[in-house]
Parts: structure tokens; sequence; C-alpha cells
């Protein structure tokens, strides 16, 4: 064969590795590295998604992946929150009623509760972290006991309640071998009435869940105690289903009066069921408290004697890991439902009647007032108590975390936290109420 046709043969031959072919494989991996950085990127957007406009549901999966790959600790914490709270200068309005929001002068950081007025009509505001309050040093007394503040769990005063004029307090404590339990101090005569059993025995004691809700009708006190529980399920949530344990559960005392103040005499379980009951209020002819529920499932109920109302049985809510709550409730068991439940969670902390401006706007509905740390509002919930219904529930945002919302005179005020005791002035909008709806004179409220 010649040499022309061995270069003819050679021409028809497949190519392999031409020049060609390279320039292909190079356009292909180009693409390739192309297309894993495009979908990289709307995964990073995803997930800023998810964080910022979705934080409700979508971003606890963030929390989640950022502790797997340990960037973040996976200790049980409540959000650290530092700097004075701003209340907002102008009225905030709703379809019915504008809320004028007046600061006073006293101030806290998360408080206890609010003592007052006094003659000059200031409040004196009692923060959980409080040794002295109204004047009275505890720090002798507790030493004596060999008690003191667990600042790992957050001990101190949970609750602050006026009896007949007369100071007790909830706290959450540390004996020196170390029992975390808490207990009820008659505060004025430095005298324990309750003290309570250790809680449970392992990791995750959070003594911001241990309740504080009271509410006095006639001569009995009604105490809600909580489980004591963090964010990580633990054996003590089963506390509130055992009716030999005092955790979970609103407790009744009696009231009587001794030659120095009121004597409060513990007198048994009222109702059980409970994760953290943190208010308490008579409203009409019902008992109604909030519960803070876990990962949703903050709970509105209508308090009965002798009722049960689920916990950890029952719930709305999940756990924080996004866990369902394992717990199973023994066959046959039958639990008092919620009158209202959130999802997702509030943070609800504490519940009042309404002032007389709002229920006689509302005249024809039940009407109570809760306050939301998450939410960071008040919220007015109308509807039909007696009947367990709930109509409608309207919010008021204030930007702040409400601690504690409370009528004196008929005058509303709330305690945020890292803020001060603020009383809400609340007007009925005159262009919604009268003849001549949204006139030309009642138009600046609007605005």
């Amino acid at each position: 064969m010649s040499l022309r046709e061995r270069l003819w043969l050679f021409s028809q031959m497949p190519p392999t590795l031409s020049s060609e072919r390279l320039v292909c494989q190079g356009n292909k991996m180009k693409m390739v590295r192309l297309g894993f950085f495009v979908k990289l990127g709307l995964l990073i957007v995803a997930l800023l998604v998810a964080e910022f406009v979705l934080p409700d549901y979508v971003s606890r999966f963030v929390f989640r992946f950022v502790t797997d790959i340990g960037l973040r600790s996976s200790a049980e914490t409540e959000p650290v929150i530092t700097a004075r709270q701003s209340l907002p200068e102008s009225a905030i309005l709703t379809n019915e009623f504008a809320f004028q929001l007046i600061p006073l002068d006293a101030e806290t950081d998360r408080a206890a509760g609010v003592w007052g007025p006094d003659p000059f009509g200031q409040f004196m505001v009692v923060d959980q972290r409080a040794t002295e309050i109204l004047g009275i040093d505890l720090v002798p007394f507790f030493r004596n006991l060999g008690w003191h503040y667990p600042e790992d769990v957050q001990g101190g005063i949970k609750q602050l309640f006026d009896i007949e004029g007369h100071a007790f307090g909830l706290f959450g404590l540390q004996d020196d071998q170390g029992c975390v339990f808490s207990a009820v101090i008659d505060i004025q005569n430095q005298r324990i009435v309750q003290r309570f059993p250790c809680l449970f025995d392992e990791p995750g004691i959070w003594l911001s869940q241990i309740g504080g809700g009271y509410a006095v009708i006639g001569d009995t006190v009604l105490i809600g105690t909580g489980t004591g529980n963090g964010q990580t399920w633990r054996s003590g949530n089963m506390a509130a289903q055992d009716s030999q344990n005092p955790y979970g559960k609103i407790l009744r005392f009696r009231i009587e009066i001794g030659l120095d103040g009121p004597v409060l005499i513990f007198d048994g379980i009222w109702a059980s069921g409970l994760r953290n009951p943190q208010g308490l209020a008579q409203i009409g002819d019902h008992l109604l408290g909030i519960d803070h529920g876990p990962q949703g499932g903050d709970e509105i109920n209508v308090l009965h004697p002798g009722g049960n109302y689920g916990w950890p049985f029952f719930s709305i809510g999940s756990q924080y890991n996004e866990g369902d709550i394992p717990a199973f409730a023994p066959p046959g068991s039958v639990f008092n439902n919620p009158l209202h439940a959130f999802l997702p969670s509030e943070a609800v902390s504490d519940i009042s009647p309404c002032p007389s401006v709002i229920g006689t706007a509302y005249q024809h509905a039940d009407c109570a007032l809760v306050s939301s740390l998450f939410g960071e509002s008040l919220l007015i919930v109308l509807g039909d108590f007696s009947a367990d219904q709930v109509w409608v529930v309207e919010r008021v945002p204030l930007g702040v975390r409400v601690r504690e919302v409370f009528l004196h005179n008929d005058e509303l005020y709330i305690v945020p936290d890292f803020a001060s005791v603020t009383r809400i002035d609340v007007t009925r909008i005159p262009c919604l109420t009268g003849n001549d709806p949204c006139g030309i004179e009642d138009s600046a409220i609007l605005e």
C-alpha cells in the first residue's frame, strides 16, 4: 500500500483525542462546575429565606444543621436579651381602639411581680434575681436554711403574691446538698409556707419553667406550679400526672388570719396536667389559666376543680428538636381540652380580665387579655368561655416582650422585660363609634 493510501485510510478513522473533542470535554467540565455553584447558591438563598422569612417553621432546620456540624452549642439556654427595650411613642391602633403606652418610673430585667402602688402612685417591681424584696433582705434567712438561688438554672423568685396586702412568693431554690426545688415563702415574716420536694434528678432543670400564676378567690389562693423542664424532654414532665407530686399542678391554699398577718395552709391539689402555668385570673364566673407550652402548644384553659389538662400526654406542641413528645396516656384516660391553643407559640406569660372600656365594647362576649413574650403583644381573647369557645383573638402589637399584665382601678398596666412598668390608656376610636363614621373632625386620630 502506498503512503498516500495509508494516509487516506488514517483520515477515515474516528477521532479519539482530537482537538475538537478536547474542546467539547472542556466546555462540559465548565458547565458541571457552573451547575455546582448555581446549586450551592440556591441552597444558601433557601436557607436564608428559611431563617429570616419563615422563622416559626423552617429555621429550626438551620439550628439543627449548625448544631450538628458543631458551629453552635445545643445547650439549653433561653435567648439572652440585654438591651433596653424601647416602647412605641405614638398610639397603637386596632380596628376599635387606640392604645397609648405611658412608661412609669419602676424598671426591671425579668419581673417576678409588681407591688403597689404606694400613696404617690408609684409601683415597686421585683426582679426575679432580687434577694432584697420590699426592703427585706432574704439572704440571711436563706443562708440559715442552707438555701440559695442556683444561677445555672435561673433560680430566684418566680412570682410575688399579694395576699391581703401581705407579700408571699414562689421561689426556685437549691439547698447545700444540691437538691433543686421550689417553695412558697412568707416574705414579710420570713417563714416557710410550703417546701416542695426536689425536682427530677437529671440534667435539664430550668426554674423559669416553675410556674407562678396565682389567683385569690375568697378565702382561697390558687398557685400554679410547673414541671421545671427546659427545652429537652425529661422524665420530670411526668410529675404533672403524679397525684402525689406537687409539680405541674394548680395547688390550693386556705387563707387564715393570724397575729402577724395572713397564713397560708396547704389544702391539696386543685387541678393537674399542666406544664408551666404562669398566669391565672378570675374572669366573670370562670377561672382561666395560661399554660406555657413546649414548641407550640401554648394554652388557655378554663380551670375546674379536679380537672386534668393532659400534660405531657396531651399537647398540640412538640419537642424543641421537632420530635414527638414521648409520653403515652394509659388506656381510657380523659383530659380537659384547652379553651384555645396557639400554633405557632406565642410564649404566653400572663392573663388578666379586660378593662371596662374593652369589655363594654364587646359586651356580648367574655373577654380576657393574654400577654406574649415571643409575640411581643397583648392578645384580646373573645368568646363564650362557658361553652369552651373562643371566637376571635385580636393582636395588639407592642414591640416588647410582655412579662406581666394586670389591672389597677380598671386601668391597664404591663411589665415588659428590660423596660419600665407601663400604663396603657385605652380609648375607643371616636370615628368608629359615632353617628358619623370617620368624619373630618375624627380623621386626625387615624393619621
